[in-house]
């Protein structure tokens, strides 16, 4: 069982923290997502190449760049960022939302989308997450059984809790770890598990930014400076 036929057979529209390179080098997998309607994370080019000892100047003209790439490639535009291994500086928000992008992913804060303070525009955070993320787990001897155990008693306590207040849920997997023939069955396991529930919005980061924004974002930062006079 391919990866791919688990993904489609639950018609998940994945959102993939794609480094820029994978396209230029791979123009087949561009092909395979661009095909399924996937959202395109900004990852950098290589996820080698951090942004951390950028000036100012050369973390906007990388942004740019990466957004630039992007377009020439797929006719598409970048709306999200997730660092290049997590990669940041303090200037980073600020500079993300100048050069256009929506949203980002590096802040693993919350079950919600929540605002970032930024100098101007609007950005905010769609929470990524560590927990539920394979590749470390495997890393520690942790097995495609347990990844489906803990996937579905977080989904349980959040689709709890979203009876009143609508959570996110983020499950960060990587082909090469959960695709691998003796664990993909797993992830099959999970999909299963949570797309029979109803009321489950299978959303992308995309899709989810531009809702809360559209709907929430005023809310939030009105609340924010409330609590912080």
């Amino acid at each position: 069982m391919h990866i791919l036929e688990v993904l489609d057979r639950y018609q998940i529209r994945c959102s993939t923290t794609l480094n820029v390179g994978v396209l230029q080098h791979f123009p087949e997998i561009a092909e395979a997502m661009l095909a399924r309607a996937w959202t395109f994370v900004n990852h950098g080019v290589y996820n080698t190449r951090y942004i951390t000892t950028f000036s100012e100047e050369q973390e906007r003209e990388f942004f740019a760049r990466c957004r630039e790439t992007f377009r020439r490639l797929t006719g598409r535009e970048l709306r999200g960022q997730s660092g290049p291994a997590g990669s940041n500086t303090e200037r980073t928000p600020d500079i993300l939302a100048e050069v256009g992008f929506l949203y980002q992913t590096d802040w693993k804060i919350d079950d919600h989308p929540v605002p970032i303070k930024v100098r101007s525009g609007r950005l905010i955070c769609i929470p990524y997450t560590s927990e539920l993320n394979d590749a470390p787990l495997m890393r520690h001897h942790y097995e495609g059984d347990y990844y489906a155990r803990i996937c579905k008693a977080q989904f349980d306590q959040l689709y709890r809790e979203g009876a009143e207040n609508g959570r996110l849920m983020c499950i960060a997997f990587h082909p090469y770890v959960m695709g691998r023939p003796h664990r993909v069955k797993y992830l099959a396991e999970v999909l299963d598990y949570i797309m029979s529930h109803d009321g489950v919005w299978q959303a992308t980061t995309d899709e989810i930014a531009e809702y809360y924004l559209t709907h929430y974002y005023e809310q939030a930062v009105a609340h924010a400076a409330r609590v912080n006079v």
